[in-house]
């Protein structure tokens, strides 16, 4: 695991050297650059070593040195893939490096490179006798890529505030994402918050050409849901062993790995399929909150389960709200972008520090087998009525309607905070903010009409995959875990397992009183039977509570109209009419008054 970086500028090196300098988090075991002076270009490393402690340094090359890789992640198919470039003639310097099989495997099959890997990872390819500079993201989007493209180069690097860090970088709000944050809580790919600066999308990869200086970006890789199973009997027992070889390739590593443990059944499905493999104790952490007794003892409860049928090295956490009002600041400089979702993983991460530096997380099973926070909108979709519904709001091109189809039924309750309307009617301080920009819920709606045979459970799935899953979930599993120096994986989103699980009808795999109904047949021999029948809780903060209370003189700064009118961009008017009735208690705004909160945090540490 690695913060990566490259530069082709005439500042290359030192450009590179102050992108590292940004994120030592990444990598606090190693640091490695190569340059190369006659192209101007260099790209470089830090090093968290989990896989060949000894001897996996990078920048890695080939035998004669005419390609250069750098990457962050894991490829877990690595020792079958060295064995067979090893018959093929290729020859290795280290003993098991996983990254050392890239730059090998790029020459046999060049840009189609990243359709060969098994893992996560984010890698930058400097291929010296064709003159490109070639990066890539992994399938989900697990790993981060940034890009700057300049009139003469280009920037790449793991984290935004490795690119924002080198000299020269102008920091302009883009307006588009400012407009698309409000809406989803999250910024999605291509987009960042600074104009000129990109982020590869899941699933793609970019080719810069050293000899003109275009590039291009493409898609080497896409979500396919193509249901074909019948149900039949064998299905369950094909799934189950599916789930166990997607942990098991994904608990390659030269260290120990811990769990992060929920009440909930897929990270104690993690635990129990590693404990089925394993004789050492599995180190296992779980979170619960301070004064908040009902919800804190229900997750402990659950994950105590778990712990004690497996037999794990139990940690329980209990977080105070004074403790994230003091982190704030620094949750905020590690997630780069402006984020109004959950927060409590980043104490999770702390507490292993100095007990692992690997874990496995449960995340991606919610996406795979229907995502709770979609419940609704499935049983309210086969209803003829707001089906029809539905598909009249995308005849008629209605973005208010289409909005307030997701809103009804709660299905994205916990992404349209700020209709468009709204948005360009009284939320910023200029009317012309958004002029040119288009409605961020577009991309819900050209989603759905470019995949007309999909059923609406599986259009919904696949929106999942392409925006909140990369954007959201992983952006924070990466960056709180990364922050703490840790390497978090997610075992439930190998491809071969996303793939398989994919050929499954959504009638079957989506279930009609519990979208996970079908998902705990699968891993009942896992997990105790009080986790699988208990209702879902939710591993989130007390926001509406605290934004009321221990975080109330903080939040009323962040809207004081003092400050808004200094500021520029929202109207200072909003104190009034957003947060007032909130702390007063006329109407439960929580999560408007937390995106806007927390996208003030990131503005205090990012713009100053």
């Amino acid at each position: 695991m690695c913060g990566v970086a490259a530069s082709l500028s005439s500042d290359h090196r030192a450009a590179v050297e102050a992108m590292l300098d940004a994120i030592p988090h990444r990598g606090p075991d190693d640091r490695g650059v190569f340059s190369d002076d006659l192209t101007q270009l260099t790209i470089g490393m830090n090093r968290l070593s989990i896989i060949d402690l000894a001897q996996g340094r990078q920048p890695m090359c080939n035998e004669d040195g005419s390609v250069w890789v750098v990457c962050n992640g894991e490829i877990f198919n690595s020792p079958q893939l060295r064995k067979d470039l090893e018959q093929k003639g290729h020859k290795f310097l280290t003993s098991n490096s996983d990254v050392e099989v890239i730059p090998h495997l790029y020459e046999v099959y060049g840009e189609d490179l990243p359709n060969h890997l098994d893992g996560m990872f984010a890698l930058i390819i400097y291929d010296r006798k064709k003159r490109i500079l070639f990066a890539a993201r992994d399938r989900f989007g697990i790993k981060p890529l940034y890009y700057r493209p300049t009139p003469k180069g280009i920037d790449i690097a793991s984290e935004l505030k490795a690119i924002i860090s080198r000299s020269g970088v102008a920091k302009q709000l883009d307006r588009q994402s400012l407009s698309d944050y409000l809406s989803f809580q999250f910024i999605p790919a291509p987009r960042t918050p600074f104009e000129g600066i990109m982020k590869l999308a899941a699933g793609q990869r970019l080719k810069y050409s050293l000899d003109d200086g275009r590039y291009q970006v493409d898609n080497y890789w896409r979500l396919r849901i193509d249901p074909i199973d019948d149900g039949s009997p064998d299905l369950i027992e094909e799934l189950r062993e599916e789930i166990r070889a997607s942990v098991s390739r994904w608990s390659l590593s030269d260290v120990p790995i811990a769990v992060s443990l929920s009440a909930g059944i897929d990270s104690a499905a993690v635990v129990g399929l590693m404990a089925d493999k394993t004789n050492r104790p599995i180190k296992t952490f779980t979170l619960g909150f301070k004064n908040h007794s009902d919800q804190t003892e229900d997750e402990f409860k659950g994950a105590r389960l778990t712990a004690r049928r497996w037999k794990t090295d139990h940690t329980e956490i209990v977080l105070d709200p004074q403790e994230v009002i003091r982190d704030l600041p620094l949750m905020a400089y590690h997630l780069d972008e402006p984020y109004g979702g959950g927060l409590p993983s980043w104490y999770v991460y702390r507490a292993m520090v100095g007990n692992v530096k690997v874990c496995h997380t449960g995340t991606g099973a919610d996406e795979l087998f229907g995502n709770y926070g979609k419940a609704s909108v499935f049983h309210g979709l086969r209803t003829g009525a707001l089906r029809r519904e539905f598909k009249n709001s995308l005849k008629k091109l209605s973005i208010d309607n289409l909005v307030y189809l997701y809103r009804f039924p709660n299905a994205y309750r916990s992404w349209m905070f700020v209709r468009d309307t709204e948005k360009r009617r009284s939320f910023f301080h200029r009317t012309d903010t958004l002029t040119g920009c288009r409605p961020s819920e577009y991309l819900i709606e050209q989603h759905y009409k470019s995949h007309p045979t999909y059923s609406i459970e599986d259009s919904i799935t696949d929106f999942d995959f392409k925006n909140q899953l990369p954007e959201e979930f992983l952006h924070v599993t990466d960056r709180f875990s990364m922050a703490h120096g840790i390497e978090a994986r997610v075992p439930f989103l190998d491809h071969h397992l996303v793939e398989r699980v994919m050929r499954v009808p959504a009638s079957l795999r989506i279930g009609k009183v519990s979208p996970k109904d079908f998902l705990k047949v699968v891993l009942k021999p896992f997990v105790e039977s009080e986790i699988l029948t208990q209702r879902k809780l939710g591993f989130v903060l007390p926001l509406t509570r605290w934004t009321r209370n221990e975080l109330r003189p903080a939040i009323e700064d962040a809207f004081s109209p003092t400050r808004l009118k200094r500021q520029g961009i929202f109207n200072p008017y909003l104190s009034r009419q957003v947060l007032k009735p909130h702390i007063d208690g006329i109407v439960d705004d929580t999560q408007r008054v937390w995106t806007f909160f927390m996208y003030q945090k990131w503005y205090d540490v990012f713009m100053g």
